[in-house]
């Protein structure tokens, strides 16, 4: 019911006190071989530990002595392992005194409270009781909780082991599919409960409404906890591939414009090209109000939610009509707007995840006028890092800038401050190119960026100098496309 964590946390921490005390004298090795016999049989089949999310064995290779293979984590339960394990280590080994000490503590001063339960179904009131106080537990294992006991307790005997099967079923699924990509609960539950409100819902539900939601819905039709947890899974399957787009984060970092985008994706009314489409001008709109014009979370809260549950009701189906509403929100927030908004604007402090969704774009655009492809090698190198360490000030950032830049923005500091970080002095390269080329003198710059295989670079080292004329030049060039773009 609860303490696998504490259980795995100890028999990490005492396979890393074997690895000390093998290192020690003959009486720790002694106590190191009794570890290791308490961890690992004799035909190296663990016997006190075996977790249901670790299918490359980086727990079992660990208690086994082989050493962890941290590159080979891709889950999120995988990488928790991973730093567990290295955690425990360095816990182990700054004990101020001797292994032998912390044997003796975890063997003789460690207590469990021990609960035996034979009825699965009191697991989950227990599960419920027991995380009503102390730390917070997601809502999303809290909700799973819930819908468990409501089988156990109202489903008809002849009927209850099928649907406990399937919810096992289900949540394994969910739990897997949430673990590739850190995908929050709570968003899941909360998605669920706003679609399937009897009334149009305005805004998105809070997890607590949610799980009180939930809670009324299977007790009223106990049979629908199958149906329900089919839902969240596929909610889990849209947040995922949503999350696991690094191109998007820039759209995707708004709540109310997630839901109309998992809607969208469910909707069975679209074909499949159709829903490229209509996610296109999603995206489109979306970024043209939180991006370019700058506006926070509270913009369009109403109108995103009550257009999602409105797709997902079946009210509004086909491509047409769809892409109609999503215009219609976009209606209030111009283009023109949206250009005034950037004009010699700073593009760079509280904007980098933005720009780099807006030079992504116009690479994109670059390489299929080109007729060529985007070198995936290059930006996966960009999108795997903060954008601070890929963001290029052309124009140095330092404010006393070195003789080549002397004077390039006009005189003084403020002149500085004013240019260097408008659209027309950015770009993007990889980390190692970006922190080579630092406040080198254009000429050295230009050689830099030749070799990013970037095709945005070509029209800065076609330029003899970079000053503020040609900074002015080249935000023109990218505010007329990107109302081309955007509008």
């Amino acid at each position: 019911v609860d303490g696998q964590q504490r259980l795995i946390t100890l028999i990490i921490i005492l396979r890393a006190l074997g690895n000390a005390l093998g290192e020690g004298d003959s009486e720790e090795q002694i106590e190191a071989s009794n570890l290791t016999s308490l961890l690992v049989k004799r035909d190296e089949r663990l016997i006190l530990l075996q977790t249901n999310h670790d299918k490359r064995g980086i727990l079992s290779d660990y208690l086994q002595g082989k050493p962890t293979r941290a590159h080979s984590a891709h889950t999120l339960a995988e990488r928790n392992l991973v730093e567990a394990i290295a955690e425990c280590t360095r816990f182990v080994e700054d004990w101020p005194t001797c292994p032998l000490s912390l044997l003796g503590k975890v063997k003789n001063r460690l207590d469990f409270v021990f609960f035996v339960v034979e009825d699965e179904g009191s697991v989950y009131t227990i599960f419920e009781v027991l995380n009503s106080r102390g730390l917070e537990v997601d809502s999303l294992d809290k909700c799973k909780s819930v819908l468990m006991g409501i089988a156990f307790d109202n489903l008809p005997a002849e009927a209850r082991t099928w649907h406990i099967e399937t919810l096992h079923s289900r949540w394994t699924a969910i739990y897997e599919t949430i673990g590739v990509r850190k995908v929050p609960g709570h968003e899941i539950l909360r998605f669920s409960a706003t679609f399937k409100q009897p009334h149009l819902a305005n805004r998105i539900t809070s997890s607590a409404n949610a799980i009180e939601f939930f809670r009324d819905y299977c007790e009223r039709e106990p049979t629908a906890v199958v149906e329900v947890s089919s839902e969240f899974l596929s909610i889990a399957e849209q947040l995922k591939d949503l999350y696991g787009n690094r191109r998007l984060e820039a759209v995707t970092d708004i709540l109310h414009a997630r839901l109309l985008a998992v809607a969208i994706m469910m909707t069975e009314s679209l074909s499949d090209q159709e829903r490229t489409d209509v996610l296109d001008l999603w995206e489109k709109v979306t970024f043209r109000i939180f991006g370019l014009l700058r506006k926070d979370a509270r913009v369009g809260v109403g109108s995103y939610t009550r257009l999602a549950y409105r797709i997902y009701k079946q009210e509004v189906k086909g491509k047409a009509p769809i892409s109609q509403e999503i215009a219609a929100i976009g209606e209030g927030f111009p283009i023109d707007d949206a250009i005034k908004e950037l004009h010699g604007a700073d593009c760079y402090n509280g904007w980098e995840n933005d720009l780099r969704y807006f030079l992504y774009r116009y690479e994109e655009d670059l390489a299929k006028e080109a007729g060529r492809e985007i070198s995936t090698e290059v930006w996966t190198q960009i999108w795997d890092v903060s954008s601070h360490t890929t963001v290029e000030h052309i124009h140095p950032q330092t404010q006393t800038p070195n003789r080549y830049w002397k004077g390039k923005l006009g005189r003084g500091p403020r002149q500085v401050d004013k240019h260097v970080h408008r659209l027309g002095n950015l770009i993007l390269l990889p980390p190692d190119l970006n922190s080579e080329a630092g406040a080198q003198p254009f000429s050295k710059k230009k050689e830099i960026y030749k070799r990013s295989d970037l095709l945005m670079v070509r029209e800065i080292t076609e330029q003899k100098d970079w000053d503020r004329r040609t900074i002015a030049r080249r935000e023109d060039r990218l505010l007329e496309w990107a109302k081309r773009t955007w509008g």
